[in-house]
This record gives C-alpha cells, sequence and structure tokens, in this order.
C-alpha cells in the first residue's frame, strides 16, 4: 500500500489580530505534527490523507489592555490534507477547522479563555536537503519546509460566561520554518 508520511518540528513567527482592530499581537511559535496519506495513481504524484499538529505560542509583543496576553496552545488533532509531489520538491496543502486556541493565562475575571470555531489553511512547501547538503545517508528523507498558515476564529469560550459568537474574528497568520523526515 503506497504510503506518504512525513513528522517534523517548527518555528515561527505569528501575528494576530481581531479583525477591524490595527493592534496585532506578535506570538513565537514552536510545533510538532505529522501527516499520513494515501498516495493516488502510479508514480505517487498527489496523496490524500490527514495531517495533525500541537503548537505552542510564547508572546513577543509587548502586552496591550486591550487585547492582553495571546500566549497559548492549540492542538489541531485531524486536518484534510492534500500532498503534491514534484519529485525535486512537495507542496502540502491543509484546510483547518479542528483545534481551539487555548490562551495560558487566565483572564483578569480568573476565567480560562479559548478561541473555536475556525477556519483556515496551511500550506508548506518542501525541499529535500540532499540537493544542498549532499546527505547521502538520509536520501530524500530529510527536508526543510517553508510553512505559511491562516486561521480565522469566529467564537470565544469563556470558563465564566461560556461561549460567545466574536464580534470581530480573532486572525491569526504564521510563516515558519520545519525541519521534516519524509518517506
Amino acid at each position: 500500500m503506497p504510503l506518504y508520511f512525513d513528522l517534523g518540528f517548527g518555528i515561527g513567527y505569528t501575528s494576530v489580530s481581531l479583525l477591524g482592530s490595527s493592534e496585532n499581537v506578535v506570538l513565537l511559535s514552536r510545533g510538532i505534527g505529522g501527516t499520513l496519506a494515501y498516495e493516488i495513481g502510479d508514480g505517487g504524484f498527489l496523496s490524500v490523507g490527514l495531517s495533525t499538529d500541537y503548537r505552542s505560542f510564547i508572546q513577543h509583543s509587548d502586552l496591550n489592555q486591550n487585547i492582553g496576553n495571546l500566549r497559548g496552545q492549540r492542538w489541531n488533532f485531524a486536518a484534510p490534507t492534500v500532498v503534491i509531489d514534484f519529485h525535486v520538491f512537495l507542496i502540502k496543502l491543509e484546510y483547518q477547522t479542528s483545534g481551539d486556541y487555548a490562551l495560558t493565562n487566565t483572564a483578569v475575571d480568573g476565567a480560562e479563555v479559548s478561541y473555536s470555531k475556525l477556519n483556515g489553511f496551511r500550506t508548506t512547501a518542501i525541499v529535500p536537503t540532499k540537493y544542498w547538503l549532499g546527505n547521502k545517508f538520509l536520501d530524500r528523507e530529510l527536508h526543510l519546509g517553508l510553512q505559511f498558515e491562516y486561521l480565522s476564529f469566529q467564537n470565544k469560550k469563556d470558563s465564566i460566561h461560556g461561549e460567545t459568537i466574536l464580534e470581530r474574528n480573532l486572525n491569526m497568520w504564521q510563516v515558519g520554518l520545519w525541519v521534516m523526515f519524509v518517506t
């Protein structure tokens, strides 16, 4: 059975904003994730499957009283994924709809806060390291990936007040570098 599998870890720059607000919060992210997909057709050009990943975010910008500290974490437990293999590089496309963004710090009133009901996407351009490192030991397995992600959260969950629809979506975009093992 022809399968595509990757496992990787990465770091990134993340910007978070409320739609319509001019104030942005800068976060540094780190994460680990993987993909399992079934190759369709001959040659493994196209694969379809699921991706999962865990990310933690550390606030890098100054704290803002209007927005607060957005240090947090997110586990995307299942994202439909398409992998296109051009043999000299791969493109991985994910449709994101799962995984709340949970803040690490509680609100002033002691409530635990998370953001949910998201829509978004992630795309990763993946290149084998053998093309510039001449790595014969791992051949095509060790890759570097440049990743772009955009997420938009529509709801806010509060452990005291319950779940509410945001007047302005919480938007998060990220660019990052990933080291991956691909088989």
